[in-house]
């Protein structure tokens, strides 16, 4: 099922959510104009889960594969939004990161905090590599 799409300045969000896992397709670009908004956004999604009872979702996989740039404070804002959700016993994993975004995530080794995990738009199932690293 999927949640009508979350629009600020340059990036869109779009919740589909499963019975194990809620993923988010961000579209655009994360930076100073967007990133408490996106932030914003996980940790409300975050909130509402600890009001479920008695089945949460744990898994929160944030789809990058349509988002072109990430600045200083998008990466701020994702770390944030990783902390918001281990504090809360989730996992916060990033899925099809493009080729500069990536580059970015490696150079920063926020790579070695977030799990990695890659989303399949044709069947829409979400997989990971035992490590987490996308397969």
């Amino acid at each position: 099922m999927a949640a009508l799409p979350v629009t600020r300045p340059g990036l869109t969000l779009q919740l589909e959510e499963k019975s194990n896992e809620t993923i988010i397709h961000c579209a655009g670009r994360i930076n100073a104009e967007n990133s408490e908004m996106l932030q914003r956004e996980i940790r409300k999604l975050i909130s509402e889960e600890d009001a479920q009872s008695p089945v949460t979702t744990h898994r929160i996989v944030l789809d990058l594969s349509n988002v072109t740039h990430v600045d200083s404070s998008g990466l701020g804002a994702l770390l944030g939004a990783w902390t918001a959700a281990k504090n809360n016993g989730r996992d916060l994993e990033m899925a099809n990161l493009n080729p500069r975004v990536e580059k970015l995530v490696e150079i920063t080794k926020l790579d070695t905090v977030f799990k990695r995990a890659r989303v399949v738009a044709t069947s829409g199932s979400t997989t990971t590599t035992p490590n987490g690293a996308p397969m």
